[in-house]
C-alpha cells in the first residue's frame, strides 16, 4: 500500500476548541506550488508551506478566519496572481482574504534564486 510523501494536520489546539472531529473540505495550491491552502470545518483556512522541512513542526501555519463551514461543500479558489483567496460560507456569504505570504517563504525563494544565480554564474 502507497505511503503518503506528507501529511498535513488540523493543529491540535483548533480540534480541542471545537470538541469535534475537524477535516478539510477543500484544498489549493498557489501557482507556484509552494503554498497549500486548506478549508477546514472548524471555519479556518490553513496555509502551509509546502517546502519547509518535513520534521519541522507546524508552527508557522497562517490561518484565515471570518468565514463559516458548516459542511464539505464549502469550496475556496486563489486568484491567478495568488493574491486573493476567495471561499463560500455556511452564512450564505462569499469572503475574500489577501493572502499572507510568511516571510519564511520569501526568504527560502530568495535563497533558492541566488543559489542558482551563483551556480549559473560559476558555470560560465
Amino acid at each position: 500500500m502507497p505511503k503518503p510523501k506528507r501529511m498535513f494536520y488540523v493543529p491540535i489546539d483548533d480540534v480541542k476548541s471545537i470538541n469535534r472531529l475537524a477535516g478539510f473540505s477543500d484544498m489549493k495550491m498557489d501557482s507556484n506550488r509552494m503554498t497549500l491552502f486548506a478549508n477546514c470545518t472548524n471555519s479556518k483556512i490553513y496555509q502551509f508551506d509546502l517546502h519547509e522541512n518535513l520534521s519541522s513542526s507546524s508552527s508557522n501555519i497562517q490561518s484565515y478566519t471570518g468565514h463559516r463551514v458548516g459542511s464539505f461543500n464549502v469550496k475556496i479558489a486563489l486568484s491567478p496572481h495568488d493574491q486573493l483567496l476567495l471561499t463560500g460560507s455556511s452564512d450564505f456569504s462569499s469572503y475574500i482574504y489577501r493572502v499572507k505570504f510568511l516571510l519564511l517563504f520569501k526568504q527560502k525563494k530568495i535563497k533558492r534564486i541566488i543559489f542558482r544565480l551563483i551556480n549559473q554564474q560559476s558555470n560560465h
